[in-house]
């Protein structure tokens, strides 16, 4: 593996480890850029896809997220160039930013993340991309399905044994510091039976008033375009030949 989390006996610092190929290869991210605890305002974090959108479950999550830890949200948009990401038109995803932010006082910031073989979604890009839009991360708020699985990776990347393995193999390695309170949360809010999953299903079957029942009214006018992208991706899917489709 080549990004390991280590956690630092000495000034009781946690953080990550780069290597520095992974650093080399980041579009966002230099040698030695935004690897430092920063002074900035700190934030919860959000990331997922929102595919095609953030729906109001998303939001209510947001909310919690801010009532939780008492700080704003910067969130965090994945957007891959696959079938995960259905609508890619940067433009489009930022203008939606901006309403979403301009209407959810909780929102500091929401930014999308360009996410490749390249340039993954490891906590340590999405802790380095925060600064580099100018917020320290505090804290990661996810889904009570994501839980385990972020808390098994910490645990088995603060090995400090990992950390020496890393260092044997490549003693370049750099590292990503994070604050000593840095820790990971619960904020999701399943009542309202939200699902991206709905959402697209109702897109593809033209049920405008499904989507629109479960998702912001600034994000009506979004309708057409969304549904767009949901059916160009549906037919480029069917036109994969079986084996391809279930690789994908």
């Amino acid at each position: 593996m080549d990004i390991l989390n280590i956690k630092e006996n000495n000034n009781h610092m946690s953080g990550y480890i780069l290597n520095r190929k992974e650093f080399l290869l980041e579009k966002y991210v230099k040698v030695g850029e935004n690897t430092e605890i920063t002074d900035n305002e700190q934030v919860a974090v959000i990331q997922g896809r929102f595919n095609p959108c953030a729906h109001i479950g998303h939001l209510n999550m947001i909310k919690n997220a801010h009532r939780l830890t008492g700080k704003r949200v910067f969130v965090v948009q994945i957007v891959s160039n696959n079938s995960k990401s259905p609508l890619k038109d940067e433009d489009i995803l930022n203008e939606m930013a901006s309403e979403h932010v301009k209407h959810n006082p909780e929102i500091c910031g929401w930014e999308i993340f360009n996410a490749d073989k390249d340039h993954m979604a490891f906590l340590p890009n999405i802790i380095t991309f925060c600064r580099e839009n100018g917020y320290e991360p505090s804290v990661l708020c996810c889904g009570e399905d994501r839980l385990n699985d972020y808390q098994k990776s910490l645990d088995r990347m603060n090995d400090p044994a990992m950390k020496e393995k890393v260092l044997q193999k490549d003693p370049n390695a750099k590292l990503v510091d994070i604050l000593p309170e840095f820790e990971i949360i619960v904020a999701d809010d399943r009542s309202g039976g939200y699902s991206s999953t709905k959402i697209r299903e109702a897109l593809m079957n033209d049920v405008e008033e499904c989507v629109k029942a479960d998702i912001p009214n600034y994000l009506y006018p979004y309708y057409d375009v969304m549904k767009d992208a949901v059916m160009k991706v549906a037919e480029e899917e069917f036109k994969k030949p079986q084996r391809a489709r279930k690789m994908a």
